[in-house]
């Protein structure tokens, strides 16, 4: 059940639907097949949308999204909360300030609507220390 719960989790993930819910309902026995039913109660949630704004994490496009689910935990949990949204702005700190990029003191943001929803983490100052 974990196991399935887990997929279904990860299949949310995928498609960037991060606010996604999953219950599992209480098993039902069918005498007549002589089976346990199971059934999930899923709530998938708007599409999430995290960006940086300011700079890009690599030049190569198909990269960034590698490197931003590495920095972001919100990804490898597969859900949205004030927590790992604070560490993933500290991530995202760290690794711009490793590349030597000037960063700004920010709040991260949403806008949401009934089927979008974006989360800007970061704000990036354009240039650089060096």
């Amino acid at each position: 059940m974990k196991e399935a719960m887990t997929l279904m989790k990860r299949s949310l993930t995928k498609e960037h639907r991060l606010a996604g819910h999953i219950k599992e309902n209480p098993p039902q026995f069918n005498a007549s097949t002589n089976r346990v039913e199971v059934s999930f109660n899923v709530q998938v949630g708007p599409v999430t949308n995290v960006r940086t704004v300011g700079a890009r994490l690599t030049v190569i496009p198909f990269l960034a999204g590698r490197e931003m689910r590495k920095l972001i935990p919100i990804y490898s949990e597969g859900t949205i909360d004030r927590d790992l949204v604070e560490e993933g702005e500290r991530n995202l700190t760290d690794y711009f300030q490793k590349k030597a990029i000037t960063t700004r003191k920010s709040r991260p943001n949403s806008r949401s609507s009934r089927t979008r929803s974006a989360l800007c983490i970061k704000s990036i100052a354009a240039g650089s220390t060096k």
